[in-house]
């Protein structure tokens, strides 16, 4: 069973609180190379908007400068509300332990938000959150940089895919190295 959960959100904005345009997530394993189910669904503007959810003008600018066929993904599949993703998504994400996005401080926390907000509780525990930005600064740059994307950039499904790819590697790159720390006896 994979007890992982790699979750990358596309947004209209950067606080808790933003608008979510799409949530993409795939189940996988540290120890293994291999990737379990996948999650993507597409989000109905108009049901985050409903709730007092925002948008952030800067982010908006920012998508209109990304290329079309990021913008597209965004309305294929069809959006659907709110309510019905996170509720999705906690059906998805039954049977796993872990949560981890790329980040501390944006995907996991606006999601949080958005449960709240509609007053549904999350499917994970605040302990179970991980981030991959400390598990990438303790590898090698040149390992990270050997995973390909499945598809183009700011795709929710594909950066997380991409992104429990890197944190497989990072583990496999990790219980390779030999650790350099020297035991020190207590006197």
């Amino acid at each position: 069973m994979f007890e992982h959960v790699m979750v990358d959100l596309e947004t209209l904005g950067r606080e808790p609180g933003s608008i979510i345009a799409s949530i993409g997530a795939v189940k996988f394993d540290t120890e293994g190379e291999t990737l379990g189910l996948e999650f993507y669904a597409n989000i109905d503007v108009q049901s985050c908007v409903d709730i007092g959810l925002t948008i952030g003008g800067e982010t908006f600018r920012w998508w209109m400068d990304q290329p079309e066929e990021a913008r597209r993904a965004l309305f294929s599949p069809t959006p659907m509300p709110l309510r019905d993703v996170l509720s999705a998504f906690a059906e998805f994400y039954k049977g796993s332990e872990f949560i981890w996005s790329h980040g501390s401080t944006f995907d996991t926390v606006i999601l949080d938000a958005a449960y709240r907000a509609l007053k549904m509780g999350r499917p994970w525990l605040s302990k179970n959150t991980r981030d991959t930005r400390t598990l990438f600064d303790l590898v090698s740059q040149s390992v990270l940089d050997t995973v390909p994307s499945p598809g183009p950039s700011h795709h929710g499904l594909f950066d997380a895919i991409r992104q429990a790819r890197m944190v497989q590697e990072a583990y496999r790159w990790l219980r390779r190295e030999p650790c350099t720390t020297a035991m020190v006896s207590k006197g």
